[in-house]
């Protein structure tokens, strides 16, 4: 009884040290290595409802730090180094604009979205507009003919259709 106990406190520090290491660097593998776990056993932890429960504020943890770091990198940007002749002289302040860009898409996704329009040739419809497809005698004729051989019920109901 007191090893499956002592087995349980260690499988419950695991957990812990596992989400708290996920809080910091956000990712499965680093959190794994930091609580000294297989990365496999946080999936196995995580149909546990509690765990996952605890896993999604770790989550939420490390995502506002990533989005903290993104914006501090986007709108106050970094200092990098300069060098010359092999020494550092001073440094220069860098932003990052696609950061940017991912942080206004996020927050106002539909004002920032890439937008995709898809047209056949010459903009005109991929689908045309069944009002406006106008077929050849001879096409109708042959169409006709081509499905009262595969369908020949399916045609029936058809012109039943039309002529009523």
């Amino acid at each position: 009884m007191a090893k499956n106990g002592s087995m349980r406190h260690t499988v419950a520090g695991k957990k812990t040290a596992f989400l708290a290491a996920f809080a910091q660097c956000a990712t499965v593998s680093s959190a794994a290595e930091a609580a000294r776990v297989h990365r496999n056993q946080h999936y196995r932890w995580l149909q546990d409802p509690e765990y996952q429960q605890a896993f999604e504020q770790a989550r939420e943890t490390a995502v506002d730090a990533l989005e903290a770091e993104a914006v501090r990198r986007a709108v106050h940007g970094r200092n990098e180094p300069v060098y010359y002749q092999g020494k550092v002289v001073g440094t220069v302040q860098r932003y990052s604009d696609i950061l940017l860009i991912f942080l206004l898409k996020g927050a106002l996704p539909a004002k920032y979205r890439d937008r995709h329009e898809i047209t056949g040739a010459h903009g005109q419809p991929l689908i045309p507009d069944p009002g406006r497809v106008q077929l050849t005698d001879e096409k109708l004729a042959a169409l006709i003919a081509l499905a009262e051989k595969q369908r020949p019920e399916v045609v029936d109901v058809a012109v039943k259709c039309l002529t009523s």
